[in-house]
């Protein structure tokens, strides 16, 4: 009797343990690493949503992002045109500035104060044609009164040397003539005064590339040809 009873319990047992080993059991450890690694992919990799995706036209710092034809609107406030310099003098109080008196239009002169001495002689830049920015606000410069900006392109050495070129429009352009996006048309009513915010996006997009003058990637031009910066590869421009 006893060992019937005892027979029957072993069976028992073994019945039990067999239904133990073959429930699966999930540890509350890999649980938690799948989770982990869930939560990441989302976080770095594709948009974890559809609003993300979208971006609501913002960059990852929350402000707006203009679009190519947004920021070439941008750059047609700006009345850059081609110039040319008739008298060069060097400035009474600062040794890196020139005063230029620069031909706009046709019977209109303004003074230009440059920060081109370092880089040119006198001589050079006298009879030259460039690119000059003619809305900005006139601004007093060691006590000169500058009435535009001349445009030039500029790039860093090896050896730590900064390489300064002007901006040259083409030999034909007509003096006053606007300088657009290629393949646009300038705007035929610039802003009468270019606010510094504006000309800040303005010059960000300014670039030499291969020699010729660019904003946002594409070359700024007068009716007869690009605007190019001779003696400079690639560089930005100010």
């Amino acid at each position: 009797m006893g060992s019937a009873l005892d027979d029957a319990i072993a069976y028992i047992d073994h019945l039990i343990q067999r239904i133990s080993l073959s429930t699966p059991k999930e540890t509350p450890h890999n649980s938690s690493k799948h989770n982990t690694s869930v939560r990441k992919e989302s976080k770095h990799g594709t948009p974890a949503s559809s609003s993300n995706a979208s971006g609501n036209n913002k960059a990852t710092t929350g402000r707006p992002v203009e679009s190519n034809s947004e920021m070439e609107e941008i750059f047609t406030k700006a009345q850059i045109q081609v110039g040319y310099i008739e008298e060069v003098y060097n400035h009474p109080a600062s040794e890196k500035l020139y005063i230029c008196k620069v031909q706009v239009a046709e019977g209109e002169t303004r003074q230009v104060v440059a920060g081109l001495r370092k880089y040119f002689s006198a001589s050079e830049l006298q009879g030259k044609m460039v690119c000059i920015v003619a809305n900005l606000k006139p601004a007093k410069l060691a006590g000169q009164l500058s009435e535009a900006m001349v445009l030039a392109g500029e790039a860093s050495q090896p050896n730590g040397e900064l390489i300064v070129k002007v901006l040259e429009p083409p030999s034909d352009a007509a003096i006053g003539e606007r300088i657009f996006i290629e393949a646009r048309q300038p705007s035929s009513n610039p802003v009468k005064q270019l606010s510094s915010k504006v000309w800040e996006k303005i010059v960000s997009l300014l670039r030499v590339e291969a020699g010729i003058a660019k904003f946002d990637g594409k070359p700024i031009a007068t009716s007869t040809g690009p605007v190019k910066v001779p003696e400079l590869s690639d560089g930005s421009i100010h």
